[in-house]
């Protein structure tokens, strides 16, 4: 035994040595291999923080063009109607001044007829009366004639006087003409900007984006909403919410609180009522929000809007949530400039004395509990 382990010595001492180079050289590979995951997976060009950022700036482009066209068609309806009320305001003016020019030729000429020959005139009609009654017939006339000629100049005070009003309304309607036209050449070149702002936007986007075919259609889809959610805004601030009645009304006098209770269809009826027809629009009643449905049509997709209730007094403001275009959510921050200048609230009919407390949307429902003011 002493013989084989003498032997065998050198031989353990050789494996040692063998599996030590082997585990110094397995321990290096994870080292070598470290990079390689990173070739077969390359790391992707945008991060998603990145894609949202241009996504929402790009729809906010959209957005902020989209309102400045409106604000310039209201500029040129506003246009239209002033160059209407000038032309009106100028043919008025026309007019006063021809009976004014004509008044004032009637009045010079019984001015010169009481300077030359007025007072020899009027004193030879009353001294050729032959009789008291003759006497007082005669002075019956003078006076009328004198008359019908002060009345004249009084008509021709009037005259001049509206015709000065008539000049100061046509200077004010021409300097709002010209304030309307400033209005629209602001708003092209400010739109113009927008747009140069947006091909930058998109052509960074390209740059970036592996799917910057989706993000495309997202902006034409919101370009072709836009306008669409603009008029169902108007027609929600049209709504006369003041005539909508409850389904149900629980009163609780010694505690001074009432409930009412709208359903869903209740409320959809209202706001059908202020559509054109066969204009379709699905509201609906979900657990803390009203939810507004357009359906697709020719040239549009289908979005929907969400909206928060929030008590203020006696009615309920209709605040923004969400808006979701084919499916895809909105950035909110579109939100606030599609509601900048829009007065949405929910007017109902309440009994005197009490305000709302709170609004709890449900499924299929509202309601309100109302307490003392």
């Amino acid at each position: 035994m002493t013989r084989i382990h003498r032997w065998a010595a050198p031989l353990t001492t050789k494996y040692k040595s063998g599996a030590l180079v082997v585990l110094i050289f397995l321990s290096s590979l994870p080292v070598l291999s470290a990079p390689l995951p990173a070739l077969e997976s390359p790391l992707p060009t945008e991060t998603a923080t990145e894609k949202e950022e241009l996504i929402a700036e790009i729809l906010a482009l959209d957005t902020r063009l989209a309102l400045l066209n409106r604000q310039k068609e209201q500029a040129q309806a506003r246009l239209a109607a002033i160059e209407a009320n000038l032309t009106s305001t100028a043919r008025e003016k026309e007019q006063l001044a021809r009976r004014a020019a004509e008044e004032q030729e009637n009045v010079g000429a019984w001015l010169r007829f009481l300077v030359e020959d007025g007072s020899l005139t009027y004193l030879h009609v009353l001294l050729g009366a032959v009789d008291l009654k003759d006497f007082l017939t005669r002075l019956d006339l003078v006076l009328t004639i004198i008359e019908s000629n002060v009345t004249r100049l009084e008509n021709l005070y009037a005259l001049t006087a509206a015709l000065a009003a008539k000049e100061a309304e046509l200077a004010r309607q021409e300097a709002a003409l010209a304030q309307e036209y400033a209005v629209i050449k602001e708003s092209l070149a400010e739109a113009e900007n927008l747009r140069q702002a947006k091909a930058r936007a998109l052509a960074e986007a390209e740059k970036k984006l592996a799917d910057f075919a989706t993000v495309l259609a997202v902006s034409q889809a919101w370009e072709t909403v836009l306008p669409d959610i603009d008029g169902l805004l108007a027609r929600l601030e049209a709504v006369p919410w003041e005539n909508i009645q409850p389904d149900s009304l629980e009163l609780n006098f010694l505690l001074g609180r009432a409930e009412l209770l709208y359903r869903e269809a209740t409320l959809a009826g209202v706001l059908m009522n202020t559509g054109d027809e066969g204009e379709d629009l699905d509201l609906s009643c979900v657990p803390g929000r009203l939810i507004l449905a357009r359906p697709a049509s020719t040239g549009r997709p289908a979005y929907t809007l969400s909206l928060e209730l929030v008590p203020d007094g006696r009615r309920l403001l209709l605040n923004p949530a969400g808006i979701t275009v084919s499916g895809i959510a909105v950035p909110s921050s579109n939100l606030a400039l599609l509601f900048a200048e829009r007065n949405l609230a929910l007017n109902p009919p309440l009994p005197m004395g009490l305000k709302i407390a709170g609004a709890e949307v449900g499924v299929g429902t509202l309601k309100l509990t109302l307490v003392r003011e």
